[in-house]
């Protein structure tokens, strides 16, 4: 026993200690310097009454809680409920205004072709004669062939990345006749921090999902989700500051005070 805790001083000493170890991939993206000042670039560029630049992402949530650390009295664990009867899953559509903090949402059982592009139907409505810059990851989903022919031409310098199996698949044309203004900008692969909708979904997480209550009340979950999005429908600092924009040091900066955003000062 004496050799055990002189081996954890050495340690501590050495400043290790015994850590549960965490998922991770490294898969870094060849262009991501390339990537990284295109994004800075459409984001600096952004001219008010012409365009507007959001950041879009998904998220999926379950009846059974996801279990996170939380206060609780004293030898009273919080309980994180899991249903019975089996897991359900819901699904949101997100979209982050870069310089009002207008968050646009849609929430799904699943988020299928249709469900995307009308997605993509309800931004154009709601900036209407505008071009909308959409930064977003590298789901196939969002440039499967027939996302892309419901678009106007698209000027990203660089290839939309699709599975192998999809390399065969021609658009049916039913979207053709949309035209939507919006030009997809996506993420270098496994860059989820050049996203700021990534803090959205942890601030919902935060307030509605994890330790949730609602494991046999799935639909009571989804409106109180609802709710929760529904607050973030109008320009808002406070969604721009979670969100990290309003940072003098974020990666996006200097490009949101060039494009007109107020950065906090220390």
């Amino acid at each position: 026993m004496k050799g055990r805790g002189a081996f954890k001083k050495a340690l501590k000493r050495l400043g290790i200690s015994y850590q549960r170890a965490r998922s991770y991939v490294h898969s870094p993206d060849t262009d991501y310097e390339t990537k990284l000042a295109y994004l800075q670039k459409v984001i600096a560029s952004h001219r008010e009454g012409r365009d507007v630049v959001l950041a879009q992402d998904e998220l999926t949530y379950y009846n059974h809680a996801s279990p996170a650390p939380d206060h609780a009295p004293l030898r009273k664990q919080p309980r994180a409920g899991l249903a019975i009867g089996g897991e359900r899953k819901w699904r949101v559509i997100g979209a982050l205004n870069l310089l009002t903090g207008e968050f646009s949402s849609m929430q799904r059982n699943r988020i299928s072709i249709p469900t995307y592009v009308g997605f993509l139907c309800k931004l154009v409505e709601q900036y209407p004669g505008k071009t909308i810059y959409l930064l977003l990851d590298n789901w196939p989903v969002h440039f499967h062939p027939e996302v892309i022919e419901a678009l106007q031409p698209q000027q990203c310098p660089y290839p939309f990345q699709l599975p192998r199996s999809w390399a065969s698949i021609r658009p049916s044309g039913k979207y053709r006749h949309l035209n939507l203004p919006v030009q997809l900008v996506p993420l270098p692969t496994y860059a989820s921090w050049l996203n700021p909708v990534e803090k959205i979904w942890r601030w919902l997480k935060k307030d509605l999902i994890h330790n949730h209550s609602f494991a046999n009340d799935f639909k009571e979950l989804q409106l109180l989700v609802d709710k929760f999005l529904a607050g973030l429908a109008s320009p808002s600092r406070q969604t721009l500051s979670v969100a990290g924009l309003l940072k003098p040091n974020g990666i996006f900066a200097d490009q949101l005070q060039r494009a007109g955003l107020k950065i906090q000062t220390n």
